[in-house]
C-alpha cells in the first residue's frame, strides 16, 4: 500500500453514509462543520420547535421544560458535533500512524505482505456496510432498552394525549436524536475496536524494533501518541454526563462527592477504553528490551574495559586527554546505551494520557464550578491567590 493509501485508512463513517441515503450530502459536501451543524439541526431544532407547538397548543409547560433541560441541550448542539468535528480531526491521525510503520522502516520485507493484508482487511471493515446497518439496529435497540426502563422523562418529553406516553418531541428525541448520538458514538467505539484489532495484527509481526531509540519506546512511541486521537470522544462523553450533572442540579443541591465520583468513573472507563490497545506491544518491546540490555550492555561493558585499559592502568598517550575522542566517544555510547536501559515496554507516555483526560473531565469541573456559590467560590479564587 502506498503512503497516500495508509493516510486515508480511517475516513468514513456511518453518519456520512445515511447523509448521502438521505440525499443531503454529496462528496463536495463532507465539511466536518457542514455535518456537524447537519447533525445538530436534525437532532435539537425539531425539538424545539415541537416543544414550542405543544406548549402553545396545550396547557404543558413543554416549552420552558425544553428550554430548562441541560441535558438534551449538552447531547444534540455540543456532544454530537464534536464527535463529527473530532473525528476529521482525529481520525487522520490513526491513519497517518498505520503509515509510520512503513515510514519508519519498522516492517520488514518478509511481513509487508502481512501487513498490507491486515490494512485492507481493516479499510474493508471500516467502510462496510453491514457495520452501519448492525450500528443503527443497535443505536435503536438500545433506545427500546432505555425506554423499557421507564425512566422519568421530563414534561418536553412525556405525553398523556393521543400520541401515547410521548410527546410529539418526545418521539423525534426516541427516533431520530438519541439514535443519531448513539450511532456517532458506535462509530467511535467501532473504529476503536479496528484499531485494537490492527494493533494486535501489527504487534504479531517481526518488527524492526531498536532498543536504543531515542524515544526510549524502541522506536513505537508514536503508536501512544495516537491515544490522543480519541479525545473528542472522551470530551463528548465528559459533555454528556456533565449535562446531567447539570439536571439534576437545578432539582436539587447536588453534592461535591458527587462529581468526584462522576469525574472519577468517566475518566477510568476512557482512559481505560481508548488507552488499552497500546499494551498489545508489550511482548514485542519486553523481548527487545531484553535483547538491548545484553547486546548494549556487553558493548558497553567491553568499551569501558578497554578505556580503562588504556587510561587508568596502562600507558597514556602523550597528546592531552581532552584533545582525543575517546572520552566524547565513550560517553555518546553510555547515552546510548542508558537509551535502553530506560526503555519502557508500554509505548504511552503520562502527557498522551493527560492529553485524553483533561478533555474528558472540563465538561464535569465546569458544572461542578457553576454550582458553587459566588461567595465560595470567590473565597477559593482569593485561596489560590494568596
Amino acid at each position: 500500500m502506498t503512503i497516500a493509501v495508509l493516510e486515508g485508512l480511517f475516513g468514513g463513517g456511518s453518519i456520512l453514509v445515511m447523509q448521502r441515503r438521505l440525499g443531503v450530502a454529496r462528496p463536495a459536501m463532507v465539511a466536518p462543520w457542514r455535518s456537524a451543524a447537519w447533525v445538530a439541526g436534525l437532532g435539537w431544532l425539531p425539538l424545539l420547535l415541537l416543544a414550542a407547538v405543544q406548549s402553545r397548543f396545550t396547557v404543558s409547560a413543554s416549552f420552558e421544560s425544553f428550554l430548562a433541560d441541560a441535558g438534551i441541550h449538552a447531547r444534540a448542539l455540543v456532544a454530537a458535533p464534536a464527535l463529527i468535528v473530532g473525528r476529521a480531526i482525529s481520525y487522520p491521525q490513526l491513519s497517518r500512524t498505520c503509515a509510520h510503520f512503513t515510514r519508519a522502516g519498522l516492517i520488514s520485507t518478509l511481513d509487508r505482505p502481512r501487513f498490507d493484508a491486515a490494512l485492507a482487511s481493516t479499510g474493508r471493515l471500516e467502510a462496510s456496510p453491514l457495520a452501519s446497518g448492525v450500528a443503527l439496529a443497535l443505536a435503536y435497540a438500545l433506545v427500546v432498552a432505555v425506554l423499557a426502563s421507564t425512566p422519568p422523562l421530563p414534561a418536553w418529553h412525556a405525553s398523556g394525549g393521543e400520541l401515547g406516553p410521548y410527546s410529539l418531541a418526545g418521539w423525534w428525541h426516541s427516533l431520530v436524536t438519541l439514535p443519531v448520538l448513539l450511532m456517532l458514538l458506535l462509530g467511535w467505539f467501532w473504529r476503536l475496536l479496528l484499531w485494537a484489532r490492527l494493533l494486535w495484527k501489527v504487534s504479531r509481526l517481526n518488527l524492526q524494533l531498536v532498543p536504543a531509540h531515542p524515544d526510549k519506546a524502541a522506536g513505537l512511541k508514536f503508536v501512544g501518541y495516537a491515544v490522543r486521537s480519541f479525545a473528542p470522544a472522551g470530551f463528548a462523553l465528559g459533555v454528556i454526563v456533565a449535562g446531567t450533572l447539570a439536571n439534576r442540579l437545578t432539582r436539587q443541591e447536588v453534592p461535591l462527592t458527587a462529581y468526584r465520583d462522576a469525574a472519577g468513573g468517566l475518566l477510568l472507563f476512557v482512559l481505560a477504553m481508548f488507552g488499552t490497545p497500546v499494551i498489545v506491544f508489550i511482548r514485542p518491546l519486553s523481548a527487545a528490551w531484553h535483547r538491548g540490555i545484553h547486546e548494549y550492555g556487553s558493548f558497553a561493558h567491553s568499551i569501558g574495559q578497554s578505556f580503562e585499559r588504556k587510561w587508568l592502568r596502562g600507558t597514556r598517550p602523550d597528546t592531552p586527554a581532552l584533545e582525543l575522542p575517546d572520552f566524547s566517544a565513550l560517553t555518546d555510547l553510555y547515552q546510548v546505551t542508558g537509551n535502553v536501559y530506560l526503555m519502557s515496554v508500554v509505548p504511552i507516555d503520562l502527557a498522551s494520557l493527560a492529553f485524553l483526560a483533561i478533555p474528558t473531565v472540563l465538561p464535569i469541573g465546569v458544572v461542578m464550578l457553576s454550582s458553587l456559590p459566588l461567595d465560595v467560590l470567590g473565597r477559593f479564587i482569593v485561596d489560590l491567590m494568596f
